[in-house]
């Protein structure tokens, strides 16, 4: 297995009370469902010489802000047994066993398990009452006769009741073989969606060694996204969702061919431990209720309102794009709707910095080797024929481009940028069609599909300098 040099040491319980976060995970969603922050709270943000906040502004905290961030603690998942003579002594009161596997990791040859802990509703006569819905995947390894040690625990692997759309509970029983261990998932409604994540136990720690993901409509899969980090290669999957195309890819029985109109291959990057694995998902980040914050600055060459900057801490994780076990990234707007921002949260400093303002919508960021990566809408003024044949001049989206600059902010870079060739002068038969990257950066490569509404979407491929672009495909 690749190793990484530094390594954490398993999640527990107490990390993310450790870090000033509270959890809850009653009411997660996927960022597509989330309103944008702008959307949600009035952000007034009349600009004055009295309001205007320079570069490096650092907010003062209340005495009070300072007590409720110091008191923040994980509120529902109690910390397991360190240690017993067999599985049922891992069981809190008030939780019970969903789920376990036996496989002797730590090869001692003695039956070793890996469980799935949920709050026993039936303990409970009010359900509005459970203070947390969050499921705890934990191991216990055998250490001789009937002596057993809490090996991890873990809070955010696993998706909990509500988590699985109109389609319910996407828990699905884990599996296991050897030294590895796979939790999976699957929901949704019309459209679908499964997760298969594989965890191995190697010299002690445990490595996140392989992955798959799928979405589709029912039984007609579009995007299946395959990784095997142990050999640094990923496999992507991809065809059509547009309702003609899928029909066309049927056999007449509502089963797909299985033949898909793109496959490429992605360079990885080493396994992640579990601990980091558990801090990169998605999901972390929309369990949180409190986010304790010591400073609030905007690099050099950002205006930005007092006002807007001391909003910037409530529910930030609606708008979040990026997380790991270290940083969080989200955008926001003003409330003209004219200025957008890019900011990072530092959950080590509880600090939190605005590193990039566009005249733009940024679409999404990502942090990646030291670097924080941003697609943001092109808008300019175009002249376009709508329905009733008039000519009509209007500001539209023409292109998307990708930016990245350092986590100071600074040394502003464009990576790669797409245009419409049908947006330059002249008069468009209609208005310009929905256009946003989707960008996945590993390996030291980027790919980006640029979707664009109502068309088929290129694939394209280059270094994280944006150096050697090739077109990858069309879907």
């Amino acid at each position: 297995m690749k190793r990484i040099e530094e390594k954490a040491k398993v999640i527990i319980v107490a990390s993310l009370a450790a870090a000033g976060l509270a959890v809850c995970g009653c009411s997660a969603k996927k960022p597509a469902d989330v309103l944008p922050l702008q959307s949600e709270r009035d952000m007034t943000a009349e600009k004055s010489q009295e309001e205007s906040a320079s570069a490096h502004v650092d907010k003062e905290i209340s005495e009070s802000e300072e007590t409720a961030a110091d008191e923040s603690v994980s509120v529902g998942v109690p910390t397991l047994p360190a240690a017993g003579k067999r599985l049922s002594d891992f069981i809190p009161p008030g939780w019970s066993l969903l789920d376990s596997v036996t496989l002797d990791f730590n090869g001692d040859g003695i039956d070793d398990y890996v469980g799935v802990l949920e709050y026993d509703l039936n303990s409970v006569k009010d359900e509005e009452q459970v203070p947390c819905l969050n499921r705890i995947l934990f191991a216990a390894a055998s250490q001789g006769t009937e002596q057993y040690r809490l090996d991890f625990q873990d809070e955010n692997l696993i998706r909990n009741r509500e988590e699985g759309g109109v389609f319910g509970d996407p828990y699905v029983p884990l599996t296991a073989e050897g030294r590895n261990f796979t939790t999976h998932s699957f929901g949704g409604s019309a459209w679908k969606w499964s997760e298969a994540y594989t965890y191995t136990w190697d010299d002690g720690n445990w490595y996140l060694t392989a992955s798959e993901e799928t979405d589709g409509y029912g039984p007609y899969t579009t995007s299946r996204s395959v990784n095997d980090y142990e050999k640094g290669t990923g496999v992507r999957y991809r065809r059509s969702n547009e309702w003609e195309d899928m029909d066309e890819n049927s056999d007449g029985y509502g089963k797909p061919i299985e033949d898909y109109d793109l496959c490429y291959e992605v360079p990885l990057d080493d396994p992640v431990t579990i601990e980091q694995a558990s801090m990169r998902r998605w999901l972390t980040p929309y369990r949180v209720t409190q986010w304790p914050v010591d400073s609030v600055k905007a690099v050099e060459g950002i205006d930005i309102s007092r006002e807007l900057m001391n909003k910037l801490h409530e529910n930030l994780q609606y708008t979040s794009t990026y997380n790991d076990e270290n940083y969080l990234l989200f955008t926001f707007g003003d409330s003209s709707g004219e200025k957008y921002y890019l900011a990072q949260y530092d959950r080590n400093d509880r600090a939190l910095t605005v590193l990039a303002k566009e005249d733009a919508e940024i679409d999404e960021a990502a942090l990646y080797r030291g670097r924080v990566y941003y697609s943001v809408e092109l808008m300019e003024t175009v002249s376009y024929r709508d329905h009733e044949g008039n000519t009509v001049q209007s500001k539209e989206r023409t292109g998307v481009a990708l930016y990245s600059i350092s986590q100071e902010g600074d040394d502003r870079r464009e990576v790669f940028t797409y245009r419409l060739a049908e947006s330059g002068d002249g008069v468009m038969e209609g208005r310009t069609p929905y256009l946003s990257f989707i960008t996945e950066i590993n390996g030291g490569e980027i790919v980006v599909e640029v979707y664009i509404g109502g068309q088929p979407h290129p694939f394209y491929r280059m270094d994280l300098y944006g150096n050697g672009v090739t077109l990858i495909g069309t879907v």
